[in-house]
């Protein structure tokens, strides 16, 4: 399968697309069948090796994807092979490991999506939660009177979209 690993910090030159044996799910874990990935400030930060919950070198600087789950560990219960999923690397004890064709992940930390939930826009979630709380939640006890946004893209406004195969 393709990965992308950090071998040394750097830019973007230090990301290599590597191949790596399929990772089989161990118990109480499931192989998700990568089919969109998220791309934020984080990877960025994993990439340049500067990421407060950096990863160890070498290092797959992916923090979400999106899929199907493609094999169940054993006593993994209430999941189905197929069934679309989300995982964010913030659910899990290290960060990173998502920019890969199969990511393995422990079942309780993988999101069910519903069936009519698009991939691309669901590993857009955790950019659109930064947004959410920068605007609700961390705020100074006197409410501003105006906000000021640089950007409308950067970390909290961008998209990754996966292409075909046939147009790798």
């Amino acid at each position: 399968m393709r990965a992308v690993l950090v071998r040394q910090p750097g830019g973007p030159d230090a990301l290599e697309l590597v191949e790596l044996p399929v990772p089989v799910p161990g118990p109480g874990q499931v192989q998700i069948r990568a089919e969109a990935f998220g791309v934020g400030q984080p990877d960025v930060l994993i990439r340049r090796g500067v990421y407060k919950w950096m990863p160890p070198l070498p290092a797959n600087p992916g923090n979400d994807v999106a899929g199907r789950i493609a094999a169940l560990g054993s006593g993994v219960e209430g999941l189905a092979i197929g069934q679309k999923v989300l995982l964010s690397a913030r659910d899990l004890s290290q960060r990173g490991g998502c920019y890969a064709d199969y990511v393995v992940a422990p079942a309780d930390a993988i999101h069910v999506l519903p069936d009519n939930v698009d991939l691309q826009a669901a590993v857009c979630l955790s950019n659109y939660q930064v947004a959410y709380a920068l605007l609700h939640e961390c705020r100074h006890p006197r409410a501003p009177a105006s906000v000021l946004v640089i950007g409308a893209a950067g970390g909290v406004g961008t998209r990754w979209y996966s292409l075909p195969s046939s147009h790798r």
